[in-house]
């Protein structure tokens, strides 16, 4: 991660470089956050939330993670730079996979400060665009800021905020009981896939 220089200092060896936030592939903002208490210490509940299945974070702090980030403002901030991160990298995997222009609206839910929202519609300025998430998630993204991969699978879920990923046939279920129907689901570079439901 980093080497001494000759003269005895230290600087960032190759390995380190993507630490640094003014890189393509920065992974600064997601390091940040995983070395928040809100990650350090439910991940060292791990055990308890596989036996349980309660998360992590509700069985340390008391309260689920979004209650819990309510309540404390600069962690929150942190969280919302690691998954705006993170949700770049989605965007711009979907937009690789996905032709939004056949739509004249799109709405992102639980889209934080909207930065997959605001890549859609730049990349389609014909679409209009709407994100509900919580008030504490509403925050504008950095133009231009740098990418990085973000997978959160079963464990990270179970961890944080005692839910799960979902196969297809339960985002079908879920989508159907909200009167929907899922159309197909596309998978992109990344973990993450662009499911299409329409009204029933």
């Amino acid at each position: 991660m980093v080497r001494q220089e000759p003269n005895g200092q230290f600087a960032l060896a190759p390995l380190g470089q993507p630490l640094r936030r003014d890189v393509p592939d920065s992974l600064y903002r997601m390091v940040r956050l995983w070395g928040t208490d809100l990650f350090k210490l439910t991940w060292m509940r791990f055990p308890h939330s596989v036996r349980t299945g309660q998360s992590a974070q509700e069985y340390l702090y008391g309260l689920r993670q979004f209650d819990y980030l309510a309540t404390q403002p600069e962690v929150a901030a942190i969280f919302n730079d690691g998954m705006l991160a993170g949700t770049l990298t989605v965007a711009a995997a979907a937009l690789d996979a996905y032709d939004f222009s056949a739509f004249r609206s799109i709405v992102d839910v639980g889209g934080g400060s909207g930065a997959l929202a605001a890549t859609v519609l730049k990349a389609n300025p014909t679409l209009r665009g709407s994100v509900f998430d919580l008030p504490f998630c509403r925050v504008l993204p950095p133009v231009g800021g740098p990418l990085t991969d973000a997978v959160f699978g079963d464990v990270t879920m179970i961890v944080h905020t005692g839910g799960r990923e979902r196969t297809q046939a339960e985002y079908a279920g879920l989508l159907e009981s909200a009167g929907f129907r899922l159309r197909r689901v596309v998978p992109t570079r990344v973990a993450q896939s662009v499911v299409e439901a329409v009204p029933n």
